[in-house]
């Protein structure tokens, strides 16, 4: 069976490959563009030095030395606000992803999996509340009580999250407040400084090649 931390692996790479060509342009286009400021400010530089004393040359370079070090900053600024903006989207294109995953006997097959081993980590509780999306309230709720019922578990209160986990499900022990969060944005949140790191090489292999 594919983990879902495949899973999230194979939608980041659908995900990225559809938004990746625009954002690689879109950041194409500030280098080309400040590539060229910069160069006609160099040559403006190249030609004053012909008409000015050495002293005023010097303290030229200096100025327009600051000039370019500031425009430096301002184009990484721009970059890396691109790349944010695409991180963005890919995890909204993996939270889409992730809503057409949970209508699929697959996510049957994973819910049932992580429900039986939650379960299992809880056995020694007496008072468990499960936690589940608006989604499976409305879609897998007795499914879910199957499960539970056949696990030996009798007490188990099922109730709708409170916050959109898009799957999967939060089981807590009301007598100590114990959490075991198994739900699908959980696993997306340990995820992305994966997802990013991948984004973010993808990227840099994108600017390797084109220089």
């Amino acid at each position: 069976m594919i983990t879902i931390e495949e899973k999230l692996n194979l939608f980041s790479k659908h995900v990225f490959e559809e938004i990746r060509g625009a954002s690689e342009e879109k950041i194409r286009k500030i280098e080309q563009h400040n590539k060229e400021q910069m160069d006609a400010h160099r040559y403006k530089i190249e030609q004053e030095k012909k008409a000015y004393a050495e002293e005023i040359i010097k303290k030229e370079k200096e100025k327009n030395d600051k000039q370019i070090s500031q425009k430096k900053g301002q184009i990484k600024k721009e970059i890396m606000l691109e790349k944010n903006k695409l991180f963005n989207k890919l995890i909204e294109g993996i939270k889409n992803k992730l809503t057409i995953f949970i209508t699929t006997n697959e996510y049957k097959n994973y819910l049932r999996n992580i429900l039986e081993n939650g379960l299992k980590e809880m056995s020694n509780k007496s008072n468990i509340e499960v936690k589940i999306s608006k989604y499976d309230i409305k879609n897998n709720k007795d499914y879910i009580k199957t499960i539970i019922l056949d696990n030996g578990f009798t007490n188990v209160n099922m109730l709708e999250s409170d916050e959109d986990i898009i799957g999967g499900m939060i089981l807590l022990d009301k007598s100590n407040r114990a959490i075991l969060d198994l739900s699908l944005l959980d696993k997306l949140e340990q995820n992305k400084e994966y997802i990013g790191k991948m984004l973010y090489e993808a990227l840099r292999e994108g600017e390797e090649i084109e220089k």
